[in-house]
């Protein structure tokens, strides 16, 4: 089985991420012949962006999350 891993680099997304998730949760889910982990790196998010992701995590358990206690931005996460 091929493996492939989605890195998506968070700073203050709280407006956007969900809609990004909920896409590639439901996409990548129902595929069978890759396994995908979706890696989002939360960079110093002072919104909600955190809470977001945690719940797509638990709904699509392919996402899991970083935090970066830099505010590195989203180029440096």
């Amino acid at each position: 089985m091929k493996k492939l891993s989605i890195i998506i680099p968070a700073k203050n997304e709280g407006k956007r991420i969900a809609r990004t998730l909920s896409n590639y949760g439901s996409f990548f889910s129902s595929q069978e012949i890759i396994d995908v982990e979706i890696i989002v790196v939360i960079s110093n998010s002072d919104d909600y962006t955190a809470r977001i992701v945690d719940e797509y995590s638990s709904k699509f358990p392919i996402i899991g999350k970083v935090f970066t206690s830099y505010d590195l931005g989203k180029g440096g996460a």
